[in-house]
């Protein structure tokens, strides 16, 4: 990962989680020891395998984790709406058998302020078709390796959700991707918050 440039991209990403954060996907614990715990108030984290969270709690970094769990990002009913600040998903989205149930609750959860940190790989428009041919080929065999469908459409899945993308990058010839969104709210919510907002710069 780090000579790919992905401990980097885990590093600036993770960094940006703030108040009360949910992990999804959480694996061995890949992310834990990026969290910048000044901002951060308390930490769930969840992974469908069980090995995989005990993996995880051996990791010096897994003390900074208020709770780890084994948990489906598909269903997250036992956690109420609007629960946490940030929402984290690393390569999960990947090999979620139903991605857009795991994004729509990802977005029940999340605060209507809040964020979600997505650091992904996949396919979108803007991706080389010579990549994309290459990816389509492998896919079934992939998959069935790693259970990992490397060409899903992961910015058509995220607007799919009800989500805007506030801040998006790409690397890996345009198959990694790097994004921050928010719920999309509706007119009299936006209208609400940017007067709270006014009202707030004005005192």
């Amino acid at each position: 990962e780090k000579r790919m440039g992905i401990t980097r991209m885990r590093r600036n990403l993770i960094g940006k989680a703030r108040g009360r954060v949910l992990e999804l996907a959480c694996g061995t614990g890949s992310n834990f020891e990026h969290y910048n715990m000044e901002q951060v108030e308390s930490i769930l984290a969840l992974d469908l395998s069980s090995s995989m969270i005990e993996e995880a709690r051996k990791k010096p970094s897994a003390l900074h984790v208020t709770e780890l769990a084994t948990g489906n990002a598909e269903n997250l009913s036992n956690i109420p709406d609007g629960s946490f600040d940030t929402v984290v998903d690393s390569f999960g989205l990947c090999s979620y058998e139903n991605p857009g149930r795991a994004l729509a609750e990802m977005c029940r959860v999340v605060k209507d302020d809040g964020q979600i940190l997505l650091l992904e790989h996949g396919l979108c428009s803007r991706t080389y078709k010579w990549m994309v041919k290459i990816l389509n080929v492998n896919a079934n065999s992939h998959a069935a390796k790693y259970g990992c469908w490397w060409q899903r459409d992961i910015v058509r899945m995220i607007s799919d959700a009800g989500l805007d993308i506030s801040y998006f990058r790409m690397r890996h010839f345009r198959t990694t991707f790097f994004v921050v969104a928010k719920k999309q709210l509706a007119t009299s919510e936006l209208e609400q918050q940017q007067q709270q907002q006014a009202r707030a710069g004005n005192s």
